[in-house]
Formats: structure tokens, C-alpha cells, sequence
């Protein structure tokens, strides 16, 4: 059932797509999403925590007064299905404490910030402005800004900060994750994706502009506390499978299927098919469908890129 297929979003410069057609990789998840696979061997170490208690923001769902949900009702992509109410910067300060990280607490969110809302007007005009000439914007979006706890390439606990798009018109439900690998931005200070509104534009927002919940991770390290595994496969994976596992507790349940779609540019296309490749012993909790890359960057060796000399590097906002 693989087939190759180009995607009609006009991103542009596509090296590699590789669909499924749908047709499941299995990615070792239970029901429940929690997968079934061993993660990585040092599961018990390090640590995060949640965003403190707090009311749902104005979402029609209703909580108690640490933001789980009591009355959720329909399934809802629009909006969270958790507390919503820590600023924009603390989404980037990683908490004091939390229960010890296991399989079962990846993609738990310990941060979340409102953004913004974008009208379907402000939407169109956006993509149209990254060159998406083929995409006909079908709703708004409302944006969000989230950590999430997942595994460092080491084994360690680690947290990624990530900019979600949920869309105000959502296609029929349940839809598919939408994950999203950025490519290079930098190492670490000011260069964080989910800070800047332009990255991501041509990856995440047109998938929202359709009607598609989308969560563009920005790896663990980058903007959040370390330095991200640049090059390094298993790290940067991890913030991908473990951003599918974040959108899926994030929004209603029953609003998101058993399909994983992931896509990636540059250093996000090799984070994508480095995701690819460990999905079925890390799990991807559903069932991976669609990996698309573009121009990826598939590291062969620690200095490719010249990573080991813009780690050493003197000084400098790398």
C-alpha cells in the first residue's frame, strides 16, 4: 500500500515524501496511548512538572479547579481540554517537580499559554505570503504555546516547548495528529521556533488553515531547559513521536483518530524519519501513517553540519 506522493501545498524544494496512503506502520500504542514498547532504557531519571492549578480558559468545557475536565461533552479541536493560563514566558521555565517521568507521562503538558487568534482572513493571507498558493483557507485558527515532557537521546527526562494550531472550523472528527519537525533555527537562546510567528508558517499553519489540529515541537533543549540534540536521531525524535502524544491530551478525547501524520523540513525531515524509524520501539501512540520530509537533513557523523564546531564555538548566540 506505500506509494510516493507529492503534496499540493507549494512548500517547494520537496526531496523526499513518503505516504501510506493511510495504511498504518503500527507504532506499538495500546488503546489507551500508552505504548506498549519499551522506551529508552534510562526511563527513570529527571523530571518536570505541571503548570500549577488554575480555570479552563473560555472553552465551553468544563473543569475543577486544577483543570481536569469534568464535563467535557462533544469532542472539541478548537479549543484545550486542560488549563490554559500560564504566560506566554513561562512556558520556557521548566517547573520544579513532578512525579517521576515514565512511558506513561510522555506528552504530558506542563505548560500552556494563549497566543493568539487568527481569522480565516488572517489565515489565507499568511499562507498566501509564504508562497501556499494552492491552499484555500476553510477556517481560523486559534494558537496556543505548550511545554511537554518527553525523553532526551540519552535516556534523561527532558521537556519541549511547542506552538500548537487548532483550527476554529475543525474538519469532520476524529482527525489525524498533525506533527511538525522545523528545520535548523540554531542551538539555543533567542532561537526558538515557537517564539517567532514566521517559523512554521509554510509547514503547520496551512494543515490548520484546512481544518487540521497541528503541534510544532521545538526540540528538547531548544528554548526549554539544555541544549537540544542537534543531529542527534533519537533526541529530536522523541520530541516529535512525544509531540503526537501531547496533542492527543491536550484536546477532547475521541477528537483525534489512531493516525499519525508527521512532516518536516531540513533538520525536521531527519527528525521526521529518524521518528520513522524508532516509531515502533518508542511508540508514536497510534498508528503512524504519512511521513513527508523535505530536503532533509540526515546527519552521518557528530561533526556533520559542523555541530561539534558551532558547539565549541567561543562566544555567541549560537
Amino acid at each position: 500500500n506505500t506509494s510516493v506522493r507529492k503534496i499540493g501545498f507549494g512548500f517547494g524544494c520537496i526531496a523526499v515524501v513518503a505516504a501510506a496512503a493511510f495504511a498504518s506502520w503500527g507504532c506499538g500504542s495500546s488503546a489507551d496511548g500508552v505504548s506498549s514498547q519499551t522506551g529508552p532504557a534510562d526511563a527513570g531519571k529527571g523530571s518536570a512538572t505541571d503548570s500549577g492549578s488554575g480555570s479552563q480558559i473560555d472553552s465551553g468545557v468544563t473543569t475543577d479547579d486544577s483543570g481536569v475536565v469534568i464535563d467535557a461533552g462533544a469532542p472539541r479541536a478548537d479549543v484545550p481540554a486542560i488549563a490554559c493560563n500560564d504566560s506566554l514566558s513561562d512556558v520556557y521555565v521548566s517547573p520544579a517537580s513532578v512525579p517521576t517521568m515514565t512511558n506513561a507521562t510522555r506528552g504530558d503538558i506542563v505548560r500552556c499559554a494563549v497566543d493568539t487568534t487568527l481569522s480565516m482572513t488572517d489565515v489565507q493571507s499568511e499562507v498566501t505570503g509564504e508562497g501556499d498558493t494552492g491552499v484555500t483557507a476553510t477556517s481560523g485558527v486559534n494558537i496556543y504555546r505548550v511545554a511537554f515532557r518527553t525523553y532526551r537521546g540519552n535516556g534523561d527526562a527532558g521537556i519541549s516547548s511547542a506552538r500548537v494550531y487548532l483550527p476554529t472550523n475543525p474538519v469532520a472528527l476524529p482527525m489525524p495528529v498533525i506533527t511538525i519537525g522545523h528545520a535548523t533555527i540554531g542551538m539555543g537562546g533567542t532561537n526558538v521556533p515557537s517564539q517567532d510567528p514566521t517559523t512554521n508558517k509554510d509547514l503547520g499553519l496551512p494543515w490548520a488553515a484546512l481544518g487540521y489540529a497541528v503541534i510544532a515541537p521545538d526540540y528538547a533543549g531548544l528554548g526549554t531547559v539544555g541544549v537540544q540534540g542537534y543531529v542527534d536521531n533519537h533526541d529530536t525524535a522523541y520530541s516529535i513521536l512525544d509531540g503526537a502524544r501531547a496533542l492527543r491530551k491536550f484536546i477532547s478525547p475521541g477528537a483525534l483518530s489512531t493516525k499519525v501524520v508527521m512532516a518536516g523540513h531540513s533538520q525536521g525531515g531527519g527528525g521526521v524519519l529518524s521518528a520513522q524509524a524508532l516509531a515502533k520501539t518508542y511508540g508514536c501512540d497510534g498508528d503512524l501513517v504519512a511521513a513527508m520530509v523535505f530536503a532533509p537533513e540526515w546527519p552521518s557523523r557528530m561533526n556533520s553540519f559542523d555541530y561539534v564546531g558551532e558547539l565549541n564555538a567561543a562566544a555567541g548566540d549560537l
